[in-house]
């Protein structure tokens, strides 16, 4: 989960924005018995004075090697 996030750090600077600027998030698992493990990488990862709104839900990925894929909405500055 941690380089997942990190790839999302990047995207976010890339668009002009950082995570403190997020509005929502959508996670997808192909399992979720990976929540545990995402939601302490999401809690050490996000900023705790800007929490975005957040779903979280099983699915089926598109690439069977992942296990997980995001979404998300950021403001720019």
């Amino acid at each position: 989960m941690t380089d997942i996030l990190q790839q999302v750090d990047a995207l976010l600077a890339e668009a002009g924005t950082d995570k403190s600027r997020l509005i929502s998030v959508q996670i997808f698992l192909a399992d979720m018995a990976d929540m545990d493990g995402m939601n302490r990488a999401w809690d050490l990862w996000l900023d705790p004075m800007n929490k975005p709104a957040r779903a979280t839900v099983e699915a089926k990925l598109a690439d069977p090697r992942w296990k997980v894929e995001l979404t998300g909405i950021a403001a720019l500055p």
